[in-house]
């Protein structure tokens, strides 16, 4: 006989993904508590919803305190080997360039002016197959602003590949040499792995045209933009690691920056006040990030900060101010 475990302390309630054949012992986005014997019922009076919305809460106490004692008192727990992450990083480097390679000069795709890249590995992680990868890919993955990381393209040439223990995309594949190609989210390389790791390749947004009237492709770094992109992938990495694992795996994280030297921080929506004008003086910049998934719930603000604050100040030892961090990552989240 199988033998099915439902763990208890829920953190979020129980609720019907779908409706059951008989289309009424379960119901679509119907939320459920249990019943004495055994059964589960929608909850009915203010008693009910009472008692749940505390079980609830009490269930989060403990990581909300948790979650508190790791910024007064950072662990020492080690995250996943960050050679190994770097092994992945510089592979799916080399599988990227031998797609741009033999294109001839000029053609955009090559991104001459510049790029940016996201490796991350889950460790441990469940191994699954590339199918259930797929699916996740297709309906795991929550949409903020823009196209979503390893954006998911079910046509011709732009479809993702299975490459071994991998899958491949190459958003520009379908693009003939002989047009002009947008420098946009449609030039994306990327790679995920059953093994728990991730690589993408992405263009500078600030390169494209739009970006600022008269703007030159190479000359600015957005204040925003790294923000929100940072806050879209470290969900990305969380929604992975809790699909097929748990809150409770580790990761690790590399985001790195090319075509940097000489690009001034700039800010397109002057939303925020800050001195706009430093330059970065190096060609590729780059963070190293690990820790705890459980880190992302309470704490995402702070993973973002920790992971972007060392690009920021190689534009002439500019800080990143938090209040900007916890504005953008709030606005990220309520697309």
């Amino acid at each position: 006989h199988p033998v099915i475990t439902v763990p208890g302390d829920h953190r979020t309630p129980v609720w019907a993904a779908r409706s059951s054949p008989d289309q009424s012992t379960l119901r679509t986005d119907t939320v459920y508590v249990r019943r004495p014997g055994g059964s589960s019922e929608p909850p009915k009076t203010q008693d009910d919803w009472e008692k749940l919305l505390e079980r609830l809460l009490r269930a989060r106490g403990t990581d909300l305190l948790d979650a508190i004692r790791e910024i007064m008192h950072p662990s020492k727990q080690r995250g996943p080997d960050l050679p190994a992450l770097a092994t992945w990083h510089e592979d799916s480097l080399s599988r990227w360039r031998s797609r741009v390679d033999p294109l001839p000069d000029g053609d955009a795709r090559k991104l001459d002016v510049g790029y940016w890249t996201f490796s991350f590995e889950i460790t441990p992680f469940a191994q699954p197959s590339l199918s259930e990868l797929i699916e996740f890919l297709r309906h795991g993955v929550r949409r903020y602003s823009g196209w979503p990381p390893f954006t998911y393209l079910d046509a011709g040439p732009r479809k993702p590949k299975a490459l071994g223990n991998d899958i491949e995309a190459w958003l520009a594949a379908e693009h003939d040499r002989r047009q002009t190609v947008a420098v946009d989210e449609r030039c994306d390389f990327w790679r995920l792995s059953k093994q728990g790791t991730g690589f993408l390749l992405r263009p500078m947004q600030e390169d494209r045209s739009s970006y600022l009237r008269g703007a030159q492709p190479g000359n600015f770094f957005d204040y925003e933009l790294p923000v929100y992109r940072a806050t879209e992938l470290l969900k990305f990495v969380e929604a992975m690691a809790v699909t097929f694992v748990d809150r409770n795996t580790q990761y690790a994280a590399k985001l790195c920056y090319h075509g940097m030297e000489g690009r001034t921080l700039r800010h397109h929506r002057g939303r925020t006040f800050f001195a706009e004008g430093a330059r970065c003086s190096q060609d590729v910049v780059q963070s190293h990030l690990s820790g705890s998934i459980s880190d992302f719930e309470h704490n995402l603000d702070e993973v973002v900060y920790k992971l972007l604050y060392p690009i920021y100040e190689q534009f002439e030892f500019t800080e990143l101010p938090m209040a900007v961090v916890n504005a953008t990552v709030r606005d990220a989240l309520s697309y």
